[in-house]
């Protein structure tokens, strides 16, 4: 247990102190060194208070056993804490206190399903015993057995509904189990109940992102930025959010923000390059692709990235070296994603017949490619060939039909959207 988890629990185990007046040492002079540990304890002096204890000579009472392993365990040493734990319980084997500090202290010294174990007695016999429940919430969410952990945490909610972090944790176990739309109503209470709680605010926008509700997922990602003003990754989903919206300017703004704030992160750099090539700024992008492929030469989409933008600025020799050695660097069975990849920045760049000739090379090598399919429909569509549009996105939404992921239930829509204006 480190010290601040032991300072946060000070009050509450002073009150066990109280709670146990009946088990005051006869001796004036034990009684006095008892008084003397429990201050040194809740001042942060845990050796001193280690030494206060231990100076009693009293093995037979259960509050200096216990008071003594919070002391140790203060002290990381869980070699002597954990015994003086047990060692207080076996004195007084119906205080919950100690059993509920044991179950804490395993926990936290590596112990975890010990310490499950000894919540889940805890929670037996007092159902409404919350930071029980809480803790074995936290337990069980850390193992991603999410139905278990929303099971405490919603408990601990309706017990005590001020306690915003289960509300929290009770919304990550649902959006694990992917239930979102229980999830929002959750997060939404516990931002009501500490608006600066920045986890939750983020997890918010994340999901309203996955459901293409960018609006909503900026003015989230911003509130979670004025929280976090160190955090970049932030001002990056902005801007994913401007570029989902078309509002390329300000998807360019963000990214190159983050980029700046971060030199060494390629992502941020990679993405910033791809919006440049929306704005048909291809030098920028040509540079932002250069410092992505410096920091992750592995990187093949950067590699086909940059001999994209090396062929928009005419140089076709250094294009072909950048796809050749993007080609080479890719796992044979992510060619395919390369393709797409190469079709995409040909549709950015309105070449709308390399782009489908790039995507139909995808489907070549993965048949079953949901998104070289999509783009296909597309392809045919911005060439003027609706019919051809037709099969395609009937086939495409035929193909993505159960996938649920966020990027294929924007497609799925964009592609139903088109087949009801084509057949008119």
């Amino acid at each position: 247990m480190t010290k601040p988890q032991v300072v946060a629990a000070a009050l509450f185990l002073l009150l066990c102190a109280g709670s146990a007046s009946s088990q005051s040492a006869s001796d004036p002079a034990a009684d006095s060194l008892f008084q003397l540990g429990l201050a040194f304890y809740a001042g942060g002096q845990y050796a001193k208070a280690v030494d206060a204890f231990e100076a009693t000579c009293d093995t037979t009472s259960a509050r200096i056993a216990f008071y003594g392993a919070m002391s140790r365990l203060a002290l990381n040493d869980v070699q002597r804490g954990l015994p003086l734990l047990q060692r207080a319980i076996a004195l007084d084997p119906s205080n919950t206190s100690y059993r509920f500090q044991y179950a804490r202290a395993l926990a936290q010294s590596g112990s975890p399903d010990l310490g499950a174990a000894e919540y889940a007695a805890l929670i037996a016999a007092d159902s409404g015993f919350t930071a029980a429940r809480y803790q074995l919430g936290l337990l069980l969410y850390d193992q991603k057995r999410y139905t278990e952990a929303a099971d405490q945490f919603g408990a601990v909610v309706r017990l005590s509904p001020g306690d915003y972090l289960s509300y929290y944790y009770l919304s990550s176990a649902l959006v694990g189990l992917a239930q979102i739309d229980s999830a929002r109503p959750y997060l939404a209470s516990c931002i009501s109940l500490n608006p600066r709680y920045a986890p939750a605010v983020v997890l918010l926008a994340s999901i309203y992102y996955s459901g293409g509700e960018y609006e909503e997922a900026i003015r989230l990602y911003r509130a979670g930025a004025a929280l976090r003003p160190r955090e970049n990754d932030l001002l990056y989903k902005i801007g994913l959010c401007f570029g989902k919206l078309g509002k390329i300017d300000s998807a360019v703004a963000y990214c190159a923000l983050a980029a700046r704030r971060d030199t060494s992160n390629d992502t941020y750099i990679a993405q910033t390059g791809y919006f440049y090539f929306a704005q048909e700024k291809y030098d920028s992008a040509l540079a932002a692709y250069r410092k992505a492929v410096e920091i992750d030469g592995d990187n093949s989409l950067y590699g086909v990235n940059l001999a994209y933008a090396f062929m928009r600025t005419n140089q076709n020799d250094s294009a072909i070296a950048a796809y050749d050695r993007a080609v080479a660097a890719c796992k044979p069975e992510n060619i395919a994603v390369i393709y797409v990849r190469l079709g995409t920045l040909y549709y950015l760049g309105k070449q709308y017949r390399k782009a489908l000739a790039s995507y139909q090379q995808a489907l070549d090598l993965q048949p079953l490619n949901t998104e070289a399919q999509f783009y296909v429909a597309l392809a045919y569509d911005q060439l003027a060939n609706p019919s051809t549009a037709l099969r395609q996105y009937r086939k495409y939404l035929a193909l993505a039909k159960d996938d649920t992921t966020a990027p294929e239930r924007e497609r799925k829509k964009q592609a139903s959207d088109r087949l009801r204006t084509l057949r008119h």
